[in-house]
């Protein structure tokens, strides 16, 4: 996509990309190694804080329903986890 279009796509903050090992995997495979990572002074700051990284809106439904995945195969209730450890 060109610049322009870039600007308009919606961001998720660095922290939250930063928390899933898969959905993070995923982003540095794509978008280039080394998108996510931080200095280690940084890490906690509030310029972190505020740090979004602008991704495809596919990307991010892609990126919610893996966590949504993950959630439901906790083996509790009736979730598919909870099926599972039947």
């Amino acid at each position: 996509a060109d610049p322009t279009a870039i600007e308009s796509f919606p961001g998720l903050p660095l922290e939250i990309l930063r928390q899933s090992s898969l959905g993070g995997g995923l982003i540095e495979f794509i978008l280039g190694d080394g998108v996510l990572s931080l200095p280690e002074a940084a890490r906690g700051s509030q310029a972190v804080a505020n740090i979004n990284v602008q991704l495809h809106p596919v990307a991010i439904a892609g990126y919610i329903s893996l966590v949504v995945n993950a959630l439901s195969l906790l083996p509790i209730g009736v979730t598919d986890g909870g099926r599972m450890s039947q």
